[in-house]
């Protein structure tokens, strides 16, 4: 039973470590909105309060609705572009920045640029090279992916598009910036695309990873959703998706190979936890970064009563995942959740910070900030009130500023 629909953006940044704890760290959030997009700014210390530094208009409109876990915005680890989707009006708007001293603060007049898609219906999900030179966008009902150039001010100019073969939506690259990652949800493939830097262009990497032969697949269903990777390791990389489906808190793997593309499907249920609809996890720095022991997040989007909404936290190990949960947060307040994102480079058994956003039943949205234990317990720290997003719209996918180890 698919539940990839019925989601809105947001971009998050945020979280401390212990070492950064004199520092500034920030969410930003894309609020989707119908009547007049925003992106709302939020900051935070290590484990202090948080606050909102900036509302920016984008001048667009948003959806208010869609995929769960596409990631509707990105930032560049420098801070100087964000770029927010605006599915409704199809435009792309990109907002120059500066981050000096530890703040981060934005230029709150933006260039739109048009995404070249038409009608979206699950709304435009952007993904960005670590090299700051390309900028990916989904276009879901067009079933294609546009390629943009970035240039000075955070110019966006588009050089092309491929065909995918399905609405798609979540896209992730990987940390070296080689390959980018689609999920189709409907049809249940993940695809693999080369990154050429010099021409701009995208180019298949072997056969997309159809799911429907994975024996597990056929009694719980495979709709792959939000995309994350381990760190490249001699051209190979683990890929984890979520799995949009009310039959268990599923996830999905498979392995990338940056010669020959991806392999080795499978999908996993997580004990220990009641949480709903696994729609995005993010592994946190150590596991990350260093391909040691350290925490993967999955944050489970919920689907109303009786399907919870939060995160489970599981624990890494040389890239292996254990699908047993060592903590999990529900979220009581939320009928729907954003996906989770840490920040700032963490090194093994530290505490870290994570941000998740929620939507209650009336469509109030809030910023959430969780405490992560050396032991894995993810606790509460801090819960405020999206002025931006008060009960007209879904706020369900972030980002985090500074990014893990300094990309997003």
């Amino acid at each position: 039973m698919k539940k990839a629909l019925l989601t809105l953006a947001i971009a998050t940044l945020a979280l401390s470590t212990a070492s950064f704890a004199a520092n500034k760290f920030y969410a930003i959030t894309n609020e989707d909105n119908p009547n007049g997009n925003t992106a709302t700014v939020f900051v935070s210390t290590a484990g202090g309060p948080i606050t909102v530094s900036q509302t920016l208009t984008t001048g667009g409109t948003g959806i208010g609705g869609g995929y769960f876990a596409n990631n509707r915005l990105t930032a560049q680890s420098n801070g100087k572009c964000l770029f927010v989707s605006d599915a409704g009006t199809e435009d792309i708007a990109a907002f120059t920045g500066t981050y000096t001293g530890g703040t981060l603060t934005f230029n709150t007049t933006p260039t739109r640029t048009p995404s070249g898609g038409f009608s979206s219906s699950f709304g435009i999900g952007l993904a960005e090279t670590p090299q700051n030179d390309m900028l990916f966008a989904s276009l879901d009902n067009n079933e294609q992916i546009a390629i943009f150039t970035i240039g000075s001010g955070c110019k966006l100019t588009a050089v092309g598009t491929v065909p995918e073969n399905d609405f798609v939506g979540p896209l992730a690259v990987t940390q070296d910036g080689k390959v980018l990652l689609v999920s189709g949800p409907n049809n249940g493939y993940i695809n693999s695309w080369t990154i050429n830097h010099t021409a701009h262009t995208l180019t298949q990497l072997g056969s997309p990873l159809v799911l429907g032969g994975i024996s597990s697949c056929s009694s719980v269903g495979c709709f792959p959703t939000g995309l994350d990777t381990a760190k490249v390791n001699g051209g190979m990389t683990t890929v984890v998706a979520g799995n949009a489906t009310l039959s268990g808190p599923y996830y999905i793997t498979a392995t990338l190979n940056e010669s020959t593309g991806l392999s080795n499907g499978n999908t996993f249920n997580i004990t220990g936890t009641t949480l709903a609809n696994i729609e995005s996890p993010w592994y946190g720095s150590a596991a990350h970064d260093d391909l040691g022991t350290g925490w993967i997040y999955m944050a489970a989007a919920g689907f109303g009563t009786g399907e919870p909404a939060g995160v489970s936290v599981n624990k890494v190990t040389a890239t292996a995942i254990s699908s047993a949960a060592t903590g999990s947060f529900v979220d009581t307040a939320a009928f729907y959740a954003s996906n989770a994102q840490s920040t700032g480079h963490q090194s093994n058994q530290k505490t870290e910070y994570l941000w998740q956003s929620g939507v209650s039943s009336s469509l109030d949205n809030t910023m959430n900030l969780y405490k992560v234990s050396t032991a894995g317990a993810i606790t509460s720290v801090q819960t405020l009130p999206d002025p931006n997003g008060a009960g007209q719209t879904f706020v369900l996918t972030l980002i985090a500023f500074p990014g893990r180890h300094g990309s997003n």
